[in-house]
């Protein structure tokens, strides 16, 4: 049985499937292709199960950027976060 949850939300298909084939071999994992798309579902979703929850977020997606995004659902009284941004680009990491 899988212990976390990942929720991917991407508008690149390569990059959704390429994390989904990596991720999903250890934690059960939710793709979106839009954060539209997972503010259209987010209340279905468990918060509560005991299962830790990581959002991997795509940086600028069309219609929502990811702070958007999060800001957004903390708005949502059953979602509880911690926000930690992580900026790959080229060979440089941010944090």
């Amino acid at each position: 049985m899988k212990n976390s949850k990942v929720i991917i939300v991407d508008d690149d298909p390569n990059i959704r499937e390429g994390l989904h084939a990596w991720l999903s071999r250890e934690y059960t994992v939710h793709c979106f292709d839009s954060a539209i798309a997972l503010l259209g579902v987010i209340d279905n979703f468990d918060f509560e199960d005991g299962m830790p929850t990581c959002l991997l977020l795509d940086f600028q997606m069309p219609e929502m950027t990811d702070v958007e995004l999060q800001a957004t659902l903390n708005k949502k009284p059953k979602c509880y976060y911690y926000w930690e941004k992580v900026i790959c680009k080229k060979k440089s990491l941010i944090y």
